[in-house]
């Protein structure tokens, strides 16, 4: 795993071989494979402060989001034929 900048990439291989013998037969598959993601983070990450965790083949990853992404903001939508609301007044 890596952060570039607002890039977080994730890099893994897998294999499997599974093996099977019967009677007048002897079975043996494999598969494997290497596998890339990259996602682009809507906000700056301290690489200091990423944690990632794999238990029972899942991985979870933490990312702090900073203190300043937490407000939220109300955006007004204006449709077709209808005005903009005033400042201060609710709709």
């Amino acid at each position: 795993m890596s952060l570039d900048d607002d890039v977080l990439t994730i890099r893994g291989e897998k294999k499997f071989e599974r093996t099977e013998e019967r009677e007048n037969t002897h079975f043996t598959e494999r598969a494997f494979g290497v596998f890339q993601r990259s996602v682009r983070l809507p906000w700056h990450v301290e690489p200091d402060q990423v944690k990632a965790n794999l238990t029972n083949g899942v991985l979870t990853i933490t990312l702090p989001r900073p203190k300043e992404q937490d407000k939220t903001r109300k955006i007004p939508v204006i449709g077709s034929g209808s005005q903009a609301p005033e400042q201060g007044k609710a709709t």
